[in-house]
């Protein structure tokens, strides 16, 4: 365990709070629907936005078979499935409604690949619901992409200008109005 990815019980009472707080964001988006969620690690957020959201359908990828064979065991819940992949390169027979990927993109080397993905999953007028740490906030001296982030664990870490770019350059509409700060702070 180092602390990285959100594991119940054993993370801090701040990560465990910051990561239900961004399904339960996600979880107003998703009734009645089909849903996506990527890097659903131990796979409470999936389950959350299953039940509590009342989505249709969800799908929990992680990239570790071990933690989705746990979620199999875990959690049986009528339109609740998990498959191992990887956000990259991830293939469903389906498109969502809605995706969601908390904490993952800056942990990513081929972000663009992984983001041309998901806009491949989403239906048209789908929705993708993104968290990613703000590198002016924490990592102040990184000033561009190529700079190493505080965090060990990133890859990189992009400013919000940087990551609405992205997002656009791969197909996605985005809206002033729908960035949120960590905390839901509107920025």
């Amino acid at each position: 365990f180092t602390g990285e990815q959100f594991i119940p019980k054993q993370s801090s009472n701040r990560m465990h709070m910051d990561h239900t707080e961004r399904y339960k964001f996600a979880s107003r988006f998703v009734n009645g629907k089909d849903v996506l969620d990527v890097a659903c690690g131990a796979g409470y957020g999936s389950r959350f936005l299953k039940v509590q959201g009342s989505a249709n359908y969800v799908l929990g990828v992680d990239i570790s078979d071990d933690l989705i064979k746990e979620n199999h065991a875990k959690y049986n819940v009528y339109g609740l499935e998990f498959k191992a992949g990887d956000l990259a390169v991830f293939k469903s027979g389906r498109k969502f409604d809605c995706i969601v990927s908390f904490e993952t993109i800056e942990h990513i080397d081929d972000y663009t690949s992984a983001l041309k993905n998901l806009y491949s999953l989403l239906k048209d007028g789908g929705t993708l619901i993104l968290s990613t740490p703000n590198r002016p906030v924490t990592s102040p001296y990184a000033r561009n992409l190529a700079d190493r982030p505080r965090n060990p664990y990133h890859i990189r870490e992009f400013a919000v200008n940087e990551m609405t770019s992205i997002l656009k350059k791969v197909g996605f509409s985005v809206s002033d109005h729908n960035i949120y700060g960590q905390r839901q702070q509107y920025l």
